[in-house]
């Protein structure tokens, strides 16, 4: 083999490794500890994005509308092939979980019990730039994912160095 393994496992651990190192500064820069300002915003609909539903929140402020949709911290759940109607409760640390029949894979039909449409929500905002907004309870956006490019790109990096000091390449 020659160098170009190498240099491409190389380029290829340093772009992800920036990825993830820039969503962290991203992250820290803008929602901690800068989302201080409380406000409310309402319950327009459900996203289902993680299996169950979360509520996609809509708020106003000096006239500019802004949409989040909060995401849970980890989600956990049962299927079961006797379970009737859904369950669905999360615990104090922001973790979802569910309980489901194992042939009804849906839970739009309780998405309205779990969170109405109209009802309120307490938001934590930038108030320098409030589409940074959180959901208290919920996680903060790209706390897992960034951590996760991180540690790939320094572990394809390390590869790279084992595979150009082994003498893979030539």
């Amino acid at each position: 083999m020659d160098r170009t393994l190498f240099l491409i496992l190389l380029l290829a651990g340093v772009v992800i490794f920036m990825i993830g190192i820039f969503a962290l500064i991203k992250r820290n820069k803008y929602y901690n500890p800068h989302c201080l300002v409380q406000g409310s915003a309402k319950i327009i609909g459900h996203d289902f994005t993680q299996t169950v539903p979360t509520p996609v929140l809509q708020f106003f402020i000096n006239g500019t509308e802004y949409k989040i949709k909060p995401r849970y911290k980890m989600v956990s759940g049962v299927r079961t092939p006797t379970q009737s109607k859904p369950e669905f409760w999360v615990d104090a640390n922001g973790h979802a979980h569910y309980k489901i029949n194992s042939f009804v894979n849906d839970f739009r039909p309780i998405a309205n019990e779990i969170y109405p449409i109209g009802n309120e929500m307490r938001i934590l905002y930038n108030q320098q730039n409030p589409k940074f907004a959180i959901v208290p309870g919920f996680a903060k956006k790209g706390s897992i994912s960034s951590l996760i490019f991180t540690v790939i790109g320094i572990l394809v990096i390390i590869s790279s160095a084992v595979i150009f000091a082994g003498g893979f390449v030539k």
